[in-house]
């Protein structure tokens, strides 16, 4: 895991024009990772959502479909839509996130989101506060031993 390459790729994403994703979870956890000019095809045929990309004015784009066959599918249908409407592609920032996180699935990334947002403290998604170290450090097992139960 090279922090400074996902530093990297995150500056590159956040200045892209727009980043489409599948779905809401896949467009919360790039918000949770800092990018926020995502845009979900979920709800939209791909003719209409063309039509919303077009009408922000958007000339480029970072297509991040999942990485299974259909969000492979996807991206080249959405490729070759987009170009067909002089919209240009990003695929090096597609190509360096599969290689840097090696995931399937875009909403994969929480532990990454994770590590590089906060590395001491952290919130986590139900709202709680928890630090690193109680991750690493099994809490229960301190607490079961300080009221005198075994584990």
């Amino acid at each position: 895991l090279n922090i400074n390459k996902i530093l990297r790729l995150k500056n590159d994403l956040t200045n892209s024009d727009a980043i489409i994703v599948e779905g809401i979870n896949d467009k919360k956890q790039l918000s949770f990772f800092g990018i926020e000019n995502v845009f979900d095809i979920s709800g939209y045929s791909l003719d209409k959502f063309i039509e919303k990309i077009k009408s922000h004015k958007i000339t480029s784009v970072t297509i991040l479909t999942d990485f299974d066959e259909e969000g492979e599918e996807k991206a080249e249908d959405l490729e070759r839509m987009l170009q067909h409407n002089e919209i240009k592609i990003n695929s090096q920032n597609r190509h360096d996130f599969r290689n840097l996180f090696k995931v399937r699935h875009i909403e994969d990334i929480k532990p990454f989101t994770e590590l590089i947002t906060s590395p001491f403290m952290e919130e986590s998604f139900d709202g709680k506060i928890s630090t690193i170290y109680n991750k690493i450090f099994n809490r229960s097992r301190v607490l079961s031993r300080r009221s005198g139960r075994k584990t």
